[in-house]
C-alpha cells in the first residue's frame, strides 16, 4: 500500500490504496441479506491523486457503529479517526491522499448508513446514504468534490469479503502444535439461505499460501431449523511444521439430486482463506556452529567465466535483458599483487557502473552469502546487491544493499586481499550479483566470487545463556523485512500483503542471522509511525507494518501477531528479544482530550504539547523534515498515562516468553519521548520552581518572567531549568522500568539515544571544550545521573561508525561519540550511517530498483573495530550493534567470532584491579567465582606481538576461548611470574579462562613492526604543513555568478532570482540592482550546498543611490526548508549614507558559523530593500571559514586550539602512544585541518594595511539567529 499516488487521471491500476480497498471485497457474494441479520462489516475507504484534508461523519440509521480499524498510513492517522456514541468522527490534521477504516454496523438491514464529507475550506458538505442491504450485494464508488473540483477523490464503500463466513474460534491465537485439531464453528451470513436447507461444504488445507494439498474434505451440510447457523468444523493439522492455509466453500447441491456427486457442477455462495502456523515447542534447525560450504566460485577477470555457466542461467535469456555484456560498461581488468582484478571506472552522477553476475546454484529461502575478494591496498567504494527476476524478467532487489569502503594503507603483517560477504535469502534458484562503484572519482577493483550456502543442524544446546552478557543486533521494521526478503512482492505489480507466512519467514531468519553473526538477542522496533507489530488490543493503530488486515477486515479470528511469533522461535533456538518502540505517533486518547475543550479550559500551564515563549504548539522534527504529531508534553499526567499504558500493553503480550528480555524505548529525534529546545515548555509557574530552587529573589523572578531568555542565557539557571523539565520524564521512564523489573527481574528498560541528536536545533557541533554528555542529554530531558540509578534501566549510549560519511556528515556523531567515549556510560550502541546507493537506471531492472536506499557501511579491514575499543576500555555491559540501515558485517566470520567471544564475559563480572595497558594493548581480568577471565584487545589496525608478566599466586590451568572451534589446549602455570606471549591480529580479541582466580597481570610489553611509527609521523606530518591561520581563501564555488557578470538578454543576472544589473560595477562592468517604489524588494541567490564546514562567511559591497529615511538594505544567510529562523543584519539608510560619505563602495560583512553539518542542506544568500530607494551590489565574497577573520571575535583562540591539537598529535606518537595518536588523526579537527586548510605556503608580507572596519552602529539590530552565534555586521 503506498500513499504516494499518482497524479495522472484515474485509472484502476494508477490508485494502489484503491487496489487495497477492495481486496477485502474479491470474494463478497452478491445476494440480499436475511431481516434478522443484526451486523455487518464494512470497508469505507477515500482518497485521490492529490492529497486534501478532509471532515467526515459516519453513521447509521437506528444503530452503532463499532471495532473500528484504521486503514490510513500516516503517523497522525490513530488521533483523526474515532469512535464517538456510536458514530464515526474524521478530523484529519492535513491534507491526505488516501484514508479509511473497517467498521462494524450493528443495526437492521432495513437501515442506511450516512457519509457525511467535507474538504478543507469548503461551507457545505457531501453527503451519501446507502441501504445496507445494497451493500450486502454491491459495492458502491462515488466522487467527493472538494473546492471546485467535483471529482476531487473517490468514496469506496463494500462488503469485507471474510464477513460471509463468520468464524467462532475459541482460543486466543493461532499458533498450533504438530498435529493438534483446529476446532471452530462457522456461521453462514450470505443471501438466501434458509433455515433446514442443505449446503455444500468444502474444507481444505494447503501448505504455504496455497501450495501443496495437504488434506481436505467435502460434505453436505444441513442449517439447523432453528437459532444461529452454526456449523462446527474439525480440522486435524499437519505434523510438519510451518504456515497452512485453510480455505472453507460453501456453495449450492447440483440440482434436486438426493446423491451428493463430487463432479456435479455447484454454485459457490461464498469462500474464505486464512492462515494458521504450526510450530514444534523444539527448534527444527539451528545456525550456531553452522559452516559455510562454497557452492559456486566465479573468476570475473577470466572473459569464459560467463561460458561455464548453465543456460538457464545466462542473464541474456530474461526478456528484459538488453545489457551488453554484463553491466554497464565492457569491463576493464588490472593486476594487483600477481592476482588478475575486474577493473570499473569511475561512476558519473547519474550513471553508476555496475556489473552483474549470475549465481547458479543458490537453494531457495537457506541462508546464503556472497563473498567478493577485494585487494587489501586499493581505495575503492563499492556496493554489492543481490537481484532477482520478476515474473516480467526485470531484475527487483532482494534484501538491502551492502556498501564497502577500503582504504589504501597497507602494513606488514596485513592481509594482501580481503573479502566482504553480503548474506541474503534468495527466493528463486537464479539470484544476480551486482556490484557497482560508488565512487565517482576513483576507479573499483575486486577479484574472485564465491556464492557459500549453510546447511542448519539438529544437535547441540539451545537453552538460553541468562548469564550471557547481551549481545543484541538492532534493527529497524522495514529494515529487517528487507534484509529477511520475508515480504514478498506481488506478481501482478499491487503492493504486498502480510500474512503468516510473511512473519514466519521473517522470524526464522531473523534468528538464522543472529546466529550466524553471533548475536544472542535481538532489539526489534515493533511501534512507530501509528503501526505495531504486535497485537496491541483495542488501542487504534495502522497498518503501516502489518498489512494483512487489508486483505480481510474481518475481526473474528486472532490477529496475526509477529512480536509473538518472533518470541516463540528465538525462545527455542537459545535467543533473547528486545521489542523498541518509538513514540512518534498520534496518542489517541491525549487527543480525544483535546477535542473537547468544552470539559477541559486549557492554558499554557495545563497544554498537553509542549509551547513555545510565543505560546505555539511544536510538532515533532527531525533533520531534514517538519512531522505532523503532536510534540506530546510527557509531564502532562495523560500524556505520561497513555505511553505507560502503550508499554503495559507490550510487556503485557510478551509476558510468558523465555526469550523476553525487555522494553525498548527509542528516543529518536523525532519521539516526543525526547525534548525539545530549551525554550520550549518556559510558564510562569515552571520559572517560579526554577526561582525557588536557585533561590533567587522576586525581581529577578518577576525579569524572567517579562524576558524568559534572561533565565535561559544564564547557564546555572538554564541547568536547573533542563533539569526541572526532566523530572517529569524520569519519573515516567523510572516507573516504566520499575514495572518491567516486577513483571519479569530479568527483563531490562533500554533507552535507545543514537538518533536523538539527528536535528539541527542543538548546538551539538565539534568544539575543543566541548559540554559534558550529562549536560547535552539533560537539555534532552535526559536525567544520566537520574537514571543510571533507576532499578532494570539502560541509557544506551552511542558510539558511531562514521565509514564513508561525508566529514558534513559525520561531524555531530564524531562528537557525540567522543563524549561517549569520555563517559561512563555501561551500556553501548556500535551505531553504523547508513549510505545511499545511487539507483541503476536500466530497462534489465524494475522501477523497484530506481529508488535509492540506504545501506549499512563496512570496511573489511576494521571488522570489529568499535567492538574492540570498547573492550579495551575495559566495559562490561550491554552491546548493540545497528544503525539508519542496520548491523553491517553480517555473517563475518571475523565479527562473529569477536562477539561471542565477548558473550562470555558475563556482564556485570567484577574486574580485577586496573587494565594494564600499553597502547595498543590492554589487559583486563574478571573475577568469576573461583575462575578468572582475562581479555586481551589489540585496539589497532596493526598486528602486534605482546609479552605479558603473569603473577601466580597458586598453581593453575588456563585456556583460550575460542566460540565454536575445537577446545584449545590447556596450559599450566606454576606459582611465580610468569611470561605469556600473545600475537593479536588487527582489532583482535583474545579471552582466556584461569581455572583459578589468583592470577593477575603486572605489565605488558609491546612490539610493533617499525612501518607503524613512519606510517603514522607521515601523517602527522601532513596536519603540521597545513596552514592554520590561512590570511587568503579561496570563494566558496557553490555561490555562482557573484559579481554578476553574466546576464541575460534582458539584463537579469544568471544564477540569481529577480536580479536585475545596471552598468557601473565595481567588480567589472556590472553591478545588481535592488530598486524598490515600496513596500519592499529582495534578489537572492538559487538554493546551494550548505558548506561543509558549517561555517559561512558572508561579504557583499553596496552603492547607495538613492533612500528615503526610513528605508532598510538586510543581508541574509538562511536556510532552505528549515524552521530555523534566517541570520541576517540590517543596515539603516542613516548608516548606509554616513559610510558613503567616504567612499561611495562600502563592503560589510559577517559571518556564521553554525551551519547544519548536512551534505544535503541547502542555504540561500538573499538580499532585502525595505522602504523606497536604490541599492547597486556587487562582488559578492562567500567563503566556507569564518575563524580566520580578523573581525571573528575567537579567532585567536581557534588557531590556538587547532595548534594544540596538531602538537598533541605528535607528542602522543614521541611518547609511543600510537592508539591515541592515532584517534587523534582520525579526528575530527585532524580531518577539518586536512580538507579545509591548505598547505602553508611563503608569501610576501602585506605592503598596505588594510582598513579597520568601521564599529556598528545603534540601531543595527540582528534577528533571531541559527544559535546566538552570529556576527555583527561590519564595513571596511
Amino acid at each position: 500500500m503506498t500513499n504516494n499516488l499518482s497524479t495522472k487521471q484515474w485509472s484502476p491500476g494508477r490508485w494502489p490504496w484503491l487496489v487495497l480497498a477492495i481486496l477485502g471485497y474479491a470474494l463478497v457474494v452478491v445476494a440480499p441479506a436475511r431481516a434478522e441479520d443484526s451486523t455487518l462489516r464494512l470497508r469505507i475507504a477515500w482518497g485521490g491523486s492529490k492529497p486534501i484534508q478532509w471532515a467526515a461523519r459516519m453513521s447509521v440509521n437506528g444503530g452503532t457503529l463499532t471495532d473500528m480499524s484504521l486503514l490510513g498510513r500516516e503517523a497522525d492517522t490513530p488521533g483523526s479517526l474515532w469512535i464517538d456514541a456510536g458514530t464515526v468522527l474524521v478530523a484529519q490534521p492535513r491534507a491526505r491522499t488516501f484514508d479509511g477504516c473497517d467498521i462494524t454496523v450493528h443495526s437492521a438491514m432495513t437501515g442506511a448508513i450516512r457519509l457525511e464529507f467535507r474538504a478543507a475550506g469548503d461551507s457545505e458538505s457531501t453527503t451519501v446514504e446507502i441501504p445496507l442491504s445494497e451493500l450486502m450485494t454491491t459495492a458502491h464508488r462515488s466522487a467527493l468534490p472538494a473546492a471546485d473540483d467535483q471529482s476531487a477523490a473517490t468514496l469506496l464503500v463494500h462488503r469485507v469479503s471474510d464477513d460471509a463466513l463468520r468464524i467462532d474460534l475459541d482460543r486466543d491465537d493461532l499458533i498450533f502444535t504438530p498435529g493438534e485439531n483446529l476446532e471452530f464453528d462457522m456461521t453462514p451470513v450470505v443471501p438466501g439461505l434458509e433455515a433446514g436447507s442443505a449446503i455444500d461444504l468444502a474444507v481444505a488445507v494447503f501448505s504455504g499460501r496455497g501450495g501443496h494439498q495437504e488434506w481436505s474434505i467435502n460434505s453436505r451440510k444441513t442449517l439447523p431449523t432453528q437459532g444461529e447457523l452454526r456449523l462446527p468444523i474439525s480440522i486435524p493439522l499437519p505434523e510438519k511444521e510451518g504456515v497452512y492455509t485453510v480455505r472453507l466453500t460453501i456453495s449450492t447441491p447440483p440440482g434436486n439430486r438426493a446423491k451428493f456427486w463430487e463432479s456435479s457442477t455447484a454454485e459457490k455462495l461464498a469462500e474464505r482463506t486464512f492462515q494458521v502456523v504450526v510450530l514444534e515447542p523444539n527448534a527444527p534447525i539451528h545456525y550456531r556452529d553452522a559452516e559455510w560450504k562454497t557452492t559456486l566460485e566465479i573468476d570475473p577477470a577470466n572473459p569464459k567465466w560467463y561460458d561455464r555457466l548453465p543456460d538457464w542461467t545466462r542473464l541474456d535469456r530474461l526478456a528484459k535483458w538488453t545489457v551488453a555484456p554484463m553491466g554497464s560498461e565492457t569491463s576493464g581488468t588490472a593486476t594487483m599483487h600477481d592476482r588478475q582484478l575486474v577493473e570499473l571506472s569511475a561512476s558519473r552522477a547519474t550513471h553508476p557502473t555496475w556489473q552483474a553476475y549470475p549465481l547458479p546454484a543458490a537453494e531457495i529461502g537457506l541462508p546464503h552469502v556472497v563473498e567478493v575478494d577485494l585487494p587489501g591496498d586499493f581505495a575503492q567504494e563499492l556496493a554489492i546487491r543481490i537481484y532477482e527476476p520478476d515474473a516480467d524478467g526485470k531484475l527487483v532487489p532482494l534484501g538491502p544493499a551492502t556498501a564497502i569502503v577500503v582504504d589504501a594503507s597497507t602494513l606488514p603483517g596485513t592481509e594482501t586481499f580481503v573479502s566482504h560477504r553480503c548474506l541474503f535469502y534468495p527466493r528463486t534458484k537464479s539470484p544476480v550479483a551486482v556490484v557497482q562503484n560508488l565512487s565517482n572519482e576513483n576507479k573499483a577493483r575486486f577479484g574472485r566470487i564465491r556464492l557459500r550456502s549453510v546447511h542448519g543442524s539438529r544437535d547441540g544446546d539451545l537453552a538460553i545463556a541468562y548469564n550471557e552478557r547481551p549481545i543484541a543486533a538492532y534493527f529497524d521494521w522495514n529494515e529487517l523485512l528487507e534484509h529477511t526478503s520475508a515480504r514478498t512482492p506481488a506478481a501482478d505489480g499491487r503492493p504486498a500483503v502480510d500474512d503468516w507466512q510473511t512473519f514466519y519467514l521473517l522470524a526464522e531468519r531473523l534468528a538464522a542471522s543472529l546466529e550466524l553473526s553471533g548475536y544472542n538477542m535481538a532489539v526489534v522496533n515493533v511501534w512507530r509511525d501509528g503501526g505495531a507489530a504486535f497485537d496491541a488490543g483495542d488501542y487504534p493503530t495502522t497498518p503501516v507494518m502489518n498489512f494483512s488486515r487489508l486483505n480481510t477486515g474481518a475481526t473474528d479470528l486472532p490477529p496475526i501477531d509477529p512480536l509473538d511469533l518472533m518470541l516463540r522461535i528465538c525462545s527455542r533456538r537459545g535467543l533473547r528479544m528486545v521489542p523498541s518502540i518509538r513514540f512518534n505517533s498520534s496518542l489517541v486518547d491525549v487527543n480525544r482530550m483535546m477535542r473537547t475543550p468544552q470539559k477541559q479550559k486549557w492554558t499554557i500551564e495545563n497544554y498537553p504539547v509542549w509551547t513555545d515563549l510565543a505560546g505555539r504548539p511544536r510538532t515533532t522534527i527531525t533533520q531534514h523534515q517538519r512531522g505532523s504529531t503532536p510534540h506530546y508534553y510527557t509531564a502532562h499526567p495523560k500524556v505520561a498515562e497513555e505511553v505507560q499504558g502503550i508499554v503495559d500493553r507490550l510487556i503485557v503480550s510478551c509476558s510468558g516468553h523465555a526469550a523476553f528480555a525487555g522494553v525498548s524505548l527509542e528516543l529518536s529525534a523525532d519521539s516526543y519521548l525526547a525534548f525539545p529546545p530549551s525554550e520550549y515548555g518556559v510558564t510562569p509557574t515552571r520559572l517560579a520552581n526554577v526561582a525557588a530552587r536557585m533561590k533567587v529573589n522576586s525581581e529577578v523572578l518577576n525579569n524572567w518572567i517579562q524576558n524568559p531568555h534572561q533565565m535561559l542565557d544564564d547557564a546555572s539557571a538554564r541547568r536547573v531549568w533542563h533539569r526541572e523539565r526532566a523530572l517529569a520524564t524520569t519519573s515516567l521512564l523510572g516507573s516504566i522500568a520499575t514495572n518491567l523489573y516486577s513483571n519479569n527481574p530479568e527483563a531490562s528498560l533500554w533507552l535507545l539515544t543514537a538518533e536523538m541528536f539527528d536535528t539541527n536545533e542543538f548546538s551539538l557541533r565539534p568544539q575543543f571544550a566541548p559540554r559534558p554528555l550529562d549536560e547535552l542529554y539533560l537539555e534532552r530531558g535526559v536525567d544520566l545521573a537520574q537514571l543510571e540509578s533507576a532499578i532494570g534501566a539502560e541509557v544506551v549510549l552511542p558510539q558511531f561508525d562514521v565509514t564513508g560519511s561525508p566529514l558534513a556528515d559525520a561531524a555531530r556523531p564524531m562528537e557525540l561519540s567522543q563524549r561517549t567515549a569520555n563517559s561512563a556510560g555501561d551500556a553501548l550502541a556500535m551505531w553504523q550511517l547508513g549510505r545511499k546507493i545511487p539507483a541503476i537506471e536500466n530497462s534489465a531492472f524494475a522501477a523497484a530498483s530506481a529508488a535509492g536506499r540506504l545501506a549499512p557501511v563496512a570496511n573489511p579491514k576494521q571488522v570489529g573495530a568499535g567492538l574492540t575499543s570498547n573492550t579495551y576500555r575495559g566495559s562490561t555491559g550491554p552491546l548493540m550493534v545497528g544503525g539508519t540501515a542496520g548491523p553491517a558485517n553480517l555473517a563475518d566470520d571475523q565479527q562473529r567470532l569477536l562477539l561471542r567471544l565477548l558473550a562470555n564475559i558475563p556482564r556485570g563480572a567484577e574486574p580485577v584491579g586496573k587494565s594494564i595497558i600499553e597502547q595498543p594493548v590492554s589487559v583486563q581480568a574478571y573475577r568469576l567465582g573461583e575462575e578468572l577471565i582475562m581479555t586481551v584487545a589489540n585496539d589497532s589496525p596493526w598486528s602486534v606481538q605482546a609479552k605479558i608478566t603473569l603473577n601466580v599466586s597458586a598453581r593453575t590451568t588456563a585456556a583460550q576461548i575460542k566460540s565454536g572451534e575445537k577446545a584449545m589446549p590447556v596450559v599450566s602455570y606454576a606459582e611465580g611470574l610468569s611470561a605469556w606471549p600473545v600475537k593479536l591480529s588487527p582489532y583482535e580479541v583474545q579471552v582466556h579462562r584461569f581455572a583459578k582466580n589468583e592470577v593477575a597481570a603486572t605489565g605488558v610489553v609491546v612490539q610493533l613492526d617499525p612501518s607503524v611509527a613512519k606510517q603514522l609521523a607521515k601523517q602527522c606530518e601532513l596536519l603540521e604543513r597545513r596552514d592554520l591561520n590561512p590570511s587568503q581563501r579561496p570563494l566558496y564555488a557553490e555561490v555562482l555568478n557573484p559579481s554578476f557578470e553574466k546576464v541575460d538578454e534582458q539584463s537579469q543576472a544568471l544564477n540569481w532570482l529577480s536580479a536585475p544589473t545596471v552598468m557601473g560595477g565595481l567588480d567589472g562592468e556590472r553591478a545588481a540592482q535592488l530598486k524598490s517604489d515600496g513596500p519592499s524588494t529582495n534578489i537572492s541567490t538559487p538554493p546551494f550546498k550548505t558548506p561543509a564546514t558549517g561555517q559561512a562567511a558572508l561579504t557583499a559591497h553596496l552603492k547607495v543611490v538613492d533612500l528615503s529615511e526610513d528605508a532598510e538594505l538586510r543581508l541574509f544567510v538562511e536556510q532552505v526548508d528549515s524552521r530555523a529562523p534566517p541570520s541576517c543584519i540590517r543596515l539603516s539608510a542613516a548608516r548606509l549614507f554616513e559610510d558613503q560619505k567616504s567612499q561611495s563602495w562600502n563592503a560589510y560583512q559577517f559571518g556564521v558559523e553554525d551551519l547544519p553539518f548536512d551534505s544535503s542542506a541547502k542555504l540561500r544568500i538573499r538580499f532585502e530593500l525595505i522602504g523606497k530607494g536604490e541599492v547597486l551590489i556587487d562582488k559578492v565574497e562567500v567563503h566556507d571559514l569564518v575563524y580566520p577573520l580578523r573581525i571573528y571575535p575567537e579567532s585567536d583562540q581557534q588557531v590556538l586550539a587547532l595548534v594544540q591539537h596538531v602538537r598533541r598529535t605528535r607528542q602522543a606518537l614521541d611518547a609511543h602512544q600510537y592508539r591515541d595518536c592515532l584517534n587523534l588523526l582520525n579526528s575530527y579537527w585532524s580531518q577539518f585541518v586536512i580538507e579545509y586548510l591548505p598547505e602553508t605556503k611563503l608569501v610576501p608580507a602585506e605592503t598596505v594595511a588594510p582598513a579597520a572596519p568601521t564599529k556598528p552602529v545603534s540601531e543595527s539590530t540582528s534577528t533571531p539567529k541559527l544559535s546566538d552565534r552570529v556576527r555583527d555586521w561590519f564595513r571596511f
